[in-house]
């Protein structure tokens, strides 16, 4: 409830996400957040569309985003994009030095900005 305050819509910028899952995990962790009211993940765009109440920081969305998604392994990513998973390992290489992914043991994260 917003207590009579204009909701905001904002664009927050999602790179690495691999599959359908990805875009519904995060999707599911922004609308965890205490205040979001409704959200949408595009997986070809690589966006989110999220619309909350004006006490919901970026800082606050970007957090839910890295703390509640699972990630995957780059042998599940190449199962489900049909490639032997070598083939990814020279893209992860370029996605992590380039800050589009991250990683975290054996397992690679999309990473969050803010568009607008």
């Amino acid at each position: 409830m917003n207590n009579g305050r204009k909701d905001v819509e904002q664009r927050l910028k999602i790179e690495g996400m691999h599959c359908a899952s990805c875009a519904q995990a995060v999707e599911k962790a922004i609308l965890n957040v205490t205040g979001v009211t409704s959200a949408s993940v595009n997986l070809l765009t690589e966006q989110a569309t999220v619309t909350h109440s004006q006490d919901v920081s970026t800082e606050k969305l970007l957090a839910a985003i890295e703390e509640h998604i699972e990630g995957i392994t780059l042998a599940k990513a190449a199962e489900r994009l049909g490639v032997a998973p070598i083939a990814l390992g020279r893209v992860s290489r370029i996605l992590l030095d380039k800050g589009k992914i991250r990683k975290l043991d054996k397992r690679y994260f999309p990473t969050a900005t803010r568009v607008r």
